[in-house]
């Protein structure tokens, strides 16, 4: 096996958990989907709480893009996108 040092960095801590993860081979399994937009997860809550972001009660609104979320927390994790801010580097190193 290769080594490798990566130097990327997130907004969030999932995305360090899919890089990290990107050259593991995927077992197939049936996944949740929402039957909306066909989106997979690999937790049922994930999905639960996707289904809200088709929901019209999403009720913290972007400032900057008018973008809406049904919980506060999405709103804070899309404000980064707007600030660049990516507290959460990759310290992988094989």
């Amino acid at each position: 096996m290769a080594s490798f040092n990566c130097h990327f960095s997130f907004n969030t801590t999932h995305k360090i958990t899919d890089d990290a993860a990107s050259n593991v081979p995927l077992v197939t399994k049936s996944l949740p989907q929402c039957e909306i937009c066909k989106k997979v997860f690999s937790e049922t809550y994930n999905l639960i709480q996707h289904l809200k972001t088709h929901s019209p009660s999403n009720k913290y609104k972007c400032e900057s893009c008018d973008k809406t979320y049904t919980r506060k927390h999405g709103l804070m994790r899309h404000l980064r996108s707007h600030t660049g801010e990516e507290p959460f580097s990759c310290e992988t190193s094989s």
